[in-house]
Parts: structure tokens; sequence; C-alpha cells
């Protein structure tokens, strides 16, 4: 077997991807590469890049290793390379799959020209709706931890999307399903409900923050409701 056959077999390809591994673990500092924070400086995710990558290489059908490299290609910004990467488990149904996929199509929305928005905005705002009612089916009773986080974080993108609306009815949600800090979310849909010229949920909103409070915390939203900032 000539030495190109070699390379280009499963088995080739997995000693190149460790002989890689081992290579950037020699050169660059094993902690900074494999610490589960954001890389501090450009060489750093440069580097972390290249190490997740090359794990990837020697391991395609792991998961965790394919996850790797499309969380840092998003957090660079690069979202072409992430959405190829997350192409051969686009049909997942794992939640942090789902979720990336989700960022990337937010940042390519982003990243897009005023006229490329408009065309995609309809197609987004679906996405966004699907994914938060997910959510919301997928989990009868309280929401976890990793759900409240997403929701919160598109109900930011609502936001941004300037449609308060639709952020209110996810802090709401929030309010209705969250484990804890229920009040918090109500007061933050009875705010929102009033910047979309909704006033009569945003007492609906306020009313339900009342009556499942056991101090005065509802107060603050109360004084918002009257007096917006």
């Amino acid at each position: 077997m000539r030495l190109t056959d070699r390379l280009r077999s499963p088995w080739g390809l997995k000693v190149a991807g460790v002989g890689m591994v081992l290579t950037l673990v020699a050169v660059f500092p094993a902690r900074h590469l494999l610490q589960e924070g954001a890389p501090d400086s450009d060489n750093d995710r440069h580097a972390a890049l290249l190490f997740a990558q090359a794990r990837l290489n020697s391991a395609p059908d792991e998961l965790d290793n394919r996850m790797a490299v499309a969380h840092l290609q998003i957090a660079s910004g690069d979202y072409l390379s992430a959405e190829r990467t997350l192409g051969p488990v686009e049909e997942s149904t794992r939640p942090e799959v789902r979720w990336a996929l989700l960022e990337v199509k937010w940042g390519q929305y982003l990243a897009s020209t005023a006229e490329s928005r408009e065309r995609q905005l309809p197609e987004l705002s679906n996405a966004l709706n699907q994914y938060v009612q997910q959510l919301a089916a997928g989990n009868g009773g309280a929401l976890p931890e990793r759900a409240v986080a997403e929701i919160n974080r598109i109900a930011s993108w609502w936001l941004n999307l300037g449609d308060p609306a639709q952020a209110a009815a996810c802090y709401e949600l929030l309010g209705d399903h969250a484990d804890d800090q229920r009040v918090h979310w109500y007061g933050e849909a009875a705010r929102v409900w009033l910047q979309a010229n909704r006033p009569e949920r945003s007492a609906e909103a306020w009313h339900k923050a009342w009556r499942i409070s056991t101090d005065d915390t509802p107060m603050a939203s109360l004084v918002q409701w009257v007096i917006p900032a």
C-alpha cells in the first residue's frame, strides 16, 4: 500500500490526528488548551481550535469532539465553519446540538447585510419560536437550568430584533415554569410587556408575581409598571 493510501485510511487519519494532538500539547501548554472557559487571547483561541480540530480528526464520531470545535468557531464568529462542523449531526435531537445550530443561525443573521436580514427574518423568527415551544413542551414540570438560560438568551435576541412582545412572552414562560426566581421573571415580563404597549399583559404578569411572592419583591415590579424607566 502506498503511503498516501495509508494516510487516507481511517487508521491513518486517526494516527495523524493523535500525532497532531501530541504535537500541540508539546508546543502549547495543555492547561490552556483543555480548560473549559473561552481562551483569553487570539493565540490561545487559535491554539485551542487547532487542538480541538485535531481531536475531532482523530475521533470524528465522538460528539463531544465535534461540539468542542463548533463552540470555538461560534465564539470566534466563524459561523460558516461552525455550520460545516455541525453538518454531520444537524439531524441530532441532542439539546447541545440543537442550541448550537440555533446560535449559528442567529450569528449568520447578525453578520448579514440589511437586505439579507429581511429575507432571513421569517425563518429565524420561526426557528426561535419553535425552539422555545419545544423546550416548554419537553419539560412537563420545572424547566431545567439550561433551558432557563437559553430562553432568557432568546428573549434578549427578540429585544435585539425589536419585538418586545415575543421577549415578554419568553419571560412570562420562565415565570410560569422556572424552578426559582419566578418573581424576577414575572417582573421582567411586566416591564417588557409595557415596552410592547401591552399594559394589560404587564398588569397580569405583575399580579402573578404578587401572588407567589413571600416578601416585598413584587413592589419593585409595581413601581416599574406604574412609572416605567
